[in-house]
């Protein structure tokens, strides 16, 4: 929402159409724009909150991925107090299920981690919405790739893009501006 003057432009979607006093350039997309006459001002106070909002993106960004690691590490410490006690040989289980179920953890683990950085980038984010899920499943999609041919882990590559796609699409979803009809 921007004060133009004497009116507030409510933009449904910024990329859409692009408002200034009344007048519209339309780029493409059909999306319809409310237009009222009571101007409304931003209070120091809102700024500053929507300001801190868009800085603590990032570090929200890390402290979800930490939070995924942290569960993905209790999952491998749950996995490993199952191992029988007969099959722990210098500290490691040789059971024959374990290898599949370590691989399990690690899909888990990336597939959580990819959730949880959508949904807390997305969900912090003061507007645009749309645009930071898309961008963080962007990013998130870029580390992903890099982090899983560098350390030969193609499962929980996978896994980490399956999920983040899927968030986004529910969010996608679930951002999209209601439909109008003429």
């Amino acid at each position: 929402m921007l004060t133009c003057g004497e009116r507030v432009v409510h933009f449904e979607c910024v990329l859409c159409q692009v408002h200034r006093h009344g007048r519209s350039i339309h780029l493409g997309l059909p999306r319809q724009v409310v237009l009222t006459s009571t101007p409304r001002e931003v209070s120091w106070h809102e700024a500053m909150v929507r300001f801190v909002r868009w800085l603590l993106i990032i570090p929200t960004a890390v402290a979800a991925w930490y939070a995924a690691l942290a569960l993905g590490v209790s999952l491998y410490v749950g996995l490993d107090a199952l191992c029988p006690a007969e099959q722990i040989i210098s500290g490691l289980c040789v059971a024959p299920w374990h290898k599949a179920a370590s691989a399990a953890v690690d899909c888990i683990g990336a597939g959580l981690a990819a959730a949880l950085i959508l949904l807390a980038c997305t969900l912090l984010a003061p507007s645009h919405r749309q645009r930071v899920a898309i961008g963080t499943f962007i990013v998130g999609a870029v580390v992903a790739i890099f982090m899983g041919f560098s350390a030969n882990a193609f499962g929980p590559l996978i896994t980490a893009i399956v999920a983040g796609a899927a968030i986004l699409w529910i969010l996608l979803r679930r951002l999209a501006p209601a439909s109008r009809t003429p």
